[in-house]
């Protein structure tokens, strides 16, 4: 639609004002106002599209092989060729759409949100989003142009619950963007936020959201289905909330909720921004029943008030990944918190250097990370947006 208008009204429009311009410069505005008033339809469509849809959306997950099925699918659509040949290149993008995807491995992303935190742990066909990255201005936030992109090309639909750790706007300032693009089915947020979403989860949705306070003791299950649909309690993912308890702060960074995640032998643990004092409280307390970490998202994004060497000590977790923005002028991760993880032999990752991080656990417990400026040919055919 908006080749052809631009193409045959707008430039020829404008290029006639310049030409007026040399006889009569009220001409040439008069000119240049019906240029302008050509693209009207143009911004009226975009107006009313909503800002979370792309241009392309398949119900897969968008890797080489889709792109591949679907670049042969447009060739042959477009060749002269007989239509026999035509639906023989049909088969491919026809059996990825039609394919269930039976996977029920575990997979953590930390997307690149910049000096914020969005995380998404999918398993099977459930999604849990944690924080959703910051909110930079009225026409653009994390939630809408970051982590609904990366849904959409995980073919991931809808949400199974949202978790916002806390108040501050690099945690939660795509949250409303991320109700209207995905109405997910419950959310627990911080003590600090909750009142805050009375009045904004009825802006962005039709209906009520429901939703719930943060509270040490919570758990759910994700239960592990076989292809038959037996349930399978072994590969099942357990989630407990485990910070804040009820006398815990009400609001600020140790007010987060902590999300413990165990899936087999596999534990990971999703902080918010705690502090020192939450942090030696939750040891203190006992309120985490393993110590054996396999993955931690680092508190505070690697701030020097959190982290503390007992912290550190007394989880040792295999890997750390610390979500902040690259030369921020917060520092984060600040290099002493750095040191006190690769001191223990904890292999560190950061979004700023790597951009958005995947760390995923096959059937095995065999991890396997990938890192979104590490990835190579053909799997970079997803790495960037150029594509779309």
């Amino acid at each position: 639609m908006a080749i052809p208008l631009v193409s045959l009204l707008t430039v020829p429009l404008a290029l006639f004002g310049v030409i007026c311009l040399v006889f009569s410069e009220r001409i040439a505005e008069s000119v240049w106002a019906l240029a302008d008033w050509s693209t009207t339809p143009v911004q009226w469509l975009l107006e009313i599209i909503p800002s979370s849809y792309g241009f392309l959306s398949l119900p897969v997950i968008m890797d080489w092989r889709v792109l591949l099925a679907l670049f042969m699918a447009c060739v042959a659509l477009l060749l002269p060729i007989p239509k026999v040949y035509k639906l023989i290149s049909m088969l491919p993008l026809s059996l990825a759409l039609l394919a269930p995807n039976d996977e029920v491995n575990l997979q953590l992303t930390v997307l690149d949100v910049g000096q914020g935190l969005a995380a998404v742990i999918e398993f099977g066909d459930k999604t849990l989003i944690y924080d959703t990255g910051p909110w930079y201005s009225d026409s653009f936030d994390a939630g809408a142009g970051i982590v609904v992109p990366y849904l959409n090309s995980r073919a991931r639909r809808s949400i199974n619950k949202i978790i916002i750790s806390h108040e501050d706007s690099d945690h939660s300032g795509g949250v409303l963007s991320l109700i209207g693009a995905l109405r997910p089915d419950s959310m627990l947020v911080g003590p600090g936020f909750f009142d805050r979403l009375n009045n904004g989860t009825q802006e962005a949705s039709n209906q009520k959201m429901k939703y719930a306070q943060c509270l040490a003791g919570q758990k759910w299950l994700w239960p592990s289905s076989q292809p038959q649909g037996d349930f399978n309690p072994i590969g099942s993912v357990q989630f407990e909330i485990v910070w804040p308890t009820s006398d815990g702060p009400e609001e600020g960074n140790n007010s987060s909720c902590v999300l413990q995640i165990t899936w087999r032998d596999q534990v990971i643990l999703l902080t918010g921004d705690i502090e020192a004092s939450a942090e030696r409280r939750i040891i203190k307390e006992g309120l985490m029943e393993t110590k054996n970490v396999s993955l931690l998202v680092a508190p505070h994004h690697g701030s020097k008030t959190s982290s503390t060497e007992q912290f550190v000590r007394v989880f040792r977790p295999k890997h750390v990944i610390f979500s902040s923005g690259y030369r921020h002028h917060f520092g984060h991760p600040h290099p002493e918190v750095v040191r006190r993880y690769t001191a223990l032999g904890t292999r560190v990752w950061k979004t700023a250097e790597k951009g958005a991080v995947t760390f995923r656990w096959d059937q095995s417990g065999k991890l396997d990370i990938s890192s979104a400026r590490d990835r190579v040919f053909p799997s970079c055919f997803t790495c960037t947006a150029w594509w779309r």
